[in-house]
């Protein structure tokens, strides 16, 4: 869903309601959280 242009790039909405992009928002948080804790621990032994 084209939302507006910025020049010549065209900008896009997610729609959050489709299922596929639900799972894709559940993986992407899952990696951040991953690396949080990954990235946490290392500093605490440093």
């Amino acid at each position: 869903m084209e939302t507006r242009r910025v020049g010549r790039a065209k900008m896009y909405r997610l729609n959050r309601k489709n299922p596929i992009v639900q799972k894709f928002i559940e993986l992407d948080n899952a990696i951040s959280e991953y690396y949080a804790k990954r990235f946490a621990e290392i500093a605490a032994k440093a």
